[in-house]
């Protein structure tokens, strides 16, 4: 096996000076400085909902989602999601006898030191209400819970007034862990 050291023994011309990110690299270090920007962490994302936002849009903030659970579906490890002031409804949710029916089920997980935060924008002014005015096979009138977290670890929620769930605001149960609901 042939060992080949990247260092060159004499000083590179300016001609042999490869950049990376605007820094100048020595020419065998080209490949790893490659490597090193291809594998990087990836950019997270900040998507946004609004009362006036359409499920069609990207999620930007001039262009918002409608549906906390659009966003929520849109969101991976190290994301945040800014939902702006408003009431949220069930989005047509409703509680069964097999403990589902939640408003937004998280599928996607964060991972350690890089969380899924899903926020209010200005604390208690988003209001997820979870209430409906159809009877639910529960015997009541909404979703189960407005989040359900019991398939998701390493998620943030914070800032929102959460209403009406038929059993709670929040459910997590399963294989979920390293959740945080900050109460302040």
């Amino acid at each position: 096996m042939v060992h080949r050291d990247f260092e060159p023994e004499v000083e590179p011309t300016s001609r042999q000076i490869a950049r990376c990110s605007g820094s100048p690299v020595r020419p065998g270090f080209s490949l790893i400085c490659s490597l090193a920007l291809a594998t990087g962490l990836a950019q997270a994302t900040t998507y946004y909902v609004a009362t006036t936002g359409n499920d069609s849009n990207p999620g930007t903030e001039a262009a918002p989602f409608l549906h906390v659970s659009k966003g929520a579906a849109a969101a991976h490890a190290g994301d945040t999601v800014i939902v702006m002031n408003g009431t949220y409804g069930s989005e047509g949710q409703l509680a069964n006898l097999n403990s589902v029916g939640a408003v937004v089920t998280m599928s996607n997980s964060g991972t350690p030191g890089n969380p899924i935060t899903i926020e209010a924008q200005n604390r208690g002014q988003a209001i997820l209400d979870a209430s409906s005015s159809a009877l639910s096979p529960l015997g009541c009138y909404g979703a189960w819970s407005y989040f359900d977290l019991s398939y998701a670890s390493y998620v943030v929620i914070q800032g929102f007034v959460i209403q009406n769930g038929c059993v709670n605001g929040i459910r997590a149960n399963g294989t979920a862990h390293n959740l945080n609901h900050p109460l302040e």
